[in-house]
């Protein structure tokens, strides 16, 4: 009954995975942070497959997509809904292909020149 194998030790594969390091050396520790990787690498795949399925990475970068939505910010109004902060039409872009943020109605536009 000597050493655990390699294979499951919790221990055994976080330098060869590229996981974040701990200064912990209990299991506990161990295994708490091979579940958070585990789960930012789930989220991260469902990420990359929405901006799949909106076609967003075609012309874009995965960092430069996810600088834009951390760019994007909702905010209460005392007395009213989550509105969006004002943000830039590339970004604006990105979340109605996404589908988060609805296109907005068209402003019908004045005839003719404008008046000075």
């Amino acid at each position: 009954m000597g050493a655990i194998s390699p294979s499951t030790d919790p221990r055994s594969d976080i330098s060869t995975c590229g996981f974040d390091e701990i200064r912990e050396n209990e299991d506990h520790a161990v295994i708490g942070s091979r579940f958070c990787d585990y789960l930012a690498t789930i989220l991260a795949s469902h990420l990359r497959s929405a901006f799949d399925s909106a076609g967003l990475l075609e012309h874009m970068a995965y960092s430069k997509i996810m600088s834009s939505l951390e760019r994007a910010c909702k905010a209460r109004i005392p007395g009213e809904d989550w509105q969006l902060i004002k943000v830039s039409g590339s970004i604006m872009e990105i979340l109605q292909k996404l589908g988060i943020l609805e296109a907005p109605a068209s402003i019908p536009r004045k005839r003719g020149r404008p008046k000075k």
